[in-house]
């Protein structure tokens, strides 16, 4: 899958998008979910607002999301937040892989590394920011 500069998809169909949903508050995620249209792009996208609910209360609980198979029917993918100071995702380390060539446990298994790489960013975005 080929994806030029600039792209967008819709959160709820992407591992990044949805551990950025996790960062909002009851507030924003109920306002998102009230005008959220949830298109299927392929069979496996999440097409219901309580699923996606669970799905989204799950990554706030384990601090990362799977999509499996939902933005495009060849694609899996794990990510993790990237916080600001104080605790907010302002965005997310991501790794995704064609269906054929990581399992969903091999992505899983991938998610602390992930995090020592949020780690270091959000590190780096202190240093930079000022104390």
């Amino acid at each position: 899958m080929s994806i030029p500069v600039g792209s967008r998809f819709p959160a709820y169909a992407t591992a990044m998008g949805r551990v950025l949903l996790s960062g909002l508050d009851e507030d924003a995620f109920r306002a998102y979910l009230e005008r959220v249209d949830l298109q299927p792009l392929t069979g496996h996208t999440v097409r219901d607002i309580e699923q996606l609910r669970a799905i989204i209360t799950a990554a706030r609980e384990e601090r990362h999301c799977v999509a499996d198979r939902e933005l495009n029917q060849s694609l899996r993918a794990v990510a993790v937040p990237v916080h600001d100071r104080s605790g907010v995702p302002i965005a997310a380390a991501d790794i995704a892989a064609g269906t054929g060539t990581r399992t969903l446990d091999e992505l899983r298994a991938m998610v602390p590394h992930l995090r020592q790489c949020a780690t270091g960013i959000e590190t780096d975005l202190r240093l930079v920011s000022g104390p």
